[in-house]
């Protein structure tokens, strides 16, 4: 913790979840102490009237309050500017100012991570073919990184663990308490391999509201992405979306052309078929050679070159909001929203008619895109 974590927290805990200008405003200002001895924000012309409201209020008193806690529940935190922030995630369009965490995290960016998603209801081959495929990239010191969610989730970290690899879990609430609450066992083996990780303070629940901007980071620490059993809508379909927004590897278990919608759609687009470890092994041995341990010698196939990029990224090679074009559900979203002065979700579905599963699709996309803030429930033009 670094003598500015009070500040980062003064600013985020402001705002329901990180938002896509905390990074750029600290930058613009020169440092967060700048962000904070501010008394005029008005020349930031990407911050509303609401914003430099809440900027004016320099009461350290939740910020406080907040540290305090996570000292009495052993939470750590990690702010942006901290060295031990992962790399990979400053990588991110919008990363995490502040990160709360707790265990023991292991070394993100000198190894090679793999995130798996899935369905929460798995049919008994998807959780065999997990396990099997997730034993042996753990076997090969791959770190495991998943939702700590029923299914796909809760298969892949069991694996990880039950080959003594490293497993992460991340969090779509604070880190007092665990969701669900069936995986508190889970969750403590998980924090003893690789931790656990949240954007949110103690006290957040788990709202719908945090899964998205959650399974963002559940991509964005990882080099590659495995999918299990995905259907088209669901939630492993959100986290698809970042992780081709953020350029990661893309791997897919095929199945059942009913079950498997997305998961073979994804295939048809380019994503690589696999069924077993060795067929995500192959990828990373010309970026990673020193990291495979057992199973690399047993690989005939040719080895697919990857470039060494990952030591050489910066902030400035991120995708900008304007580089997205905006799909038709996504246009007569923000046309609703740009007509009101701000909007609830309920007050959208109602408008348009969309299912719940299609709006907030769209509007997850249109907060990722940079063209849609969300402040205490209410959506605006950015």
């Amino acid at each position: 913790m670094t003598d500015n974590t009070l500040l980062y927290l003064w600013l985020t805990l402001k705002y329901r979840q990180n938002m896509p200008f905390f990074v750029k405003l600290v930058e613009d200002c020169g440092t967060i102490a700048d962000v904070y001895e501010r008394e005029d924000y008005s020349d930031l012309q990407y911050l509303r009237g609401t914003d430099k409201k809440f900027l004016l209020d320099k009461s350290l008193k939740n910020a406080e309050k907040v540290i305090e806690e996570c000292k009495h529940l052993n939470i750590d935190i990690i702010t942006f500017e901290d060295d031990n922030y992962p790399y990979k995630f400053r990588q991110l369009y919008q990363p995490p100012v502040v990160l709360y965490t707790k265990g023991k995290l292991p070394d993100f960016d000198n190894n090679i991570v793999i995130s798996v998603v899935g369905a929460r209801d798995p049919i008994d081959s998807s959780r065999r073919v997990t396990d099997e495929i997730v034993r042996g990239l753990a076997d090969n010191g791959f770190i495991i990184v998943s939702g700590l969610a029923y299914g796909i989730d809760s298969v892949a970290h069991k694996a990880a663990l039950m080959s003594q690899g490293v497993t992460t879990g991340f969090l779509a609430r604070g880190l007092d308490k665990i969701y669900p609450v069936e995986h508190t066992e889970l969750a403590d083996f998980v924090m003893s391999s690789g931790g656990i990780i949240s954007e949110y303070p103690p006290g957040v629940s788990a709202n719908r509201e945090n899964f998205n901007p959650r399974n963002r980071l559940i991509s964005g620490i990882a080099d590659g992405v495995i999918v299990v059993q995905a259907a088209e809508h669901s939630g492993t379909s959100l986290t698809v979306t970042h992780a081709i927004s953020q350029n990661k590897d893309i791997f897919v278990v095929p199945g059942d052309v009913y079950l498997f919608t997305l998961s073979n759609n994804l295939i048809k687009n380019g994503a690589k078929p696999v069924t077993c470890a060795l067929d995500i092994i192959e990828e990373y041995m010309g970026v990673y050679p020193d990291k495979m341990i057992k199973q690399v010698q047993q690989i005939d196939k040719p080895i697919i070159e990857k470039p060494e990029i990952k030591k050489t990224l910066k902030r400035e090679n991120v995708v900008k909001a304007s580089d997205f074009v905006m799909t038709e559900n996504e246009k007569n979203v923000y046309t609703a929203i740009q007509k009101s002065d701000g909007i609830s979700f309920e007050n959208l579905a109602k408008e348009l008619g969309y299912p719940a599963h299609i709006l907030m699709s769209a509007l997850s996309l249109l907060e990722m895109k940079g063209y849609v803030l969300r402040i205490n429930g209410i959506y605006r033009i950015k």
